[in-house]
């Protein structure tokens, strides 16, 4: 009797490994930024060109107080911007 618990104990902790989801199979999301830095190296780096030295600034956005963070960049293209004002601005390509 000892040896078959043993037996069930050595199974139930084996059990969820043959059962549980493969996360080799798990895909970023379909996005430009699908996850914290970037990619699942986490290198931070983005695969698009930054400003050149002729970079200039087209357009600006008032937000009523100080950002302490990065803005957000949604799949439609919408920026997400975070502000110490309280607000939370959602702000359109166009």
């Amino acid at each position: 009797m000892k040896k078959f618990l043993i037996f069930l104990l050595a199974l139930a902790m084996v059990f969820p490994f043959f059962f549980s989801p493969d996360s080799t199979q798990a895909d970023l999301a379909p996005s430009p930024w699908p996850m914290f830095q970037h990619d699942s190296s986490h290198s931070g780096q983005s695969p698009f060109a930054g400003p050149g030295p002729s970079a200039m600034v087209k357009w600006t956005f008032d937000t009523g107080g100080p950002i302490y963070s990065s803005p957000v960049l949604g799949a439609d293209g919408t920026i997400y911007i975070g502000s110490d004002s309280g607000k939370l601005f959602a702000v359109n390509p166009d």
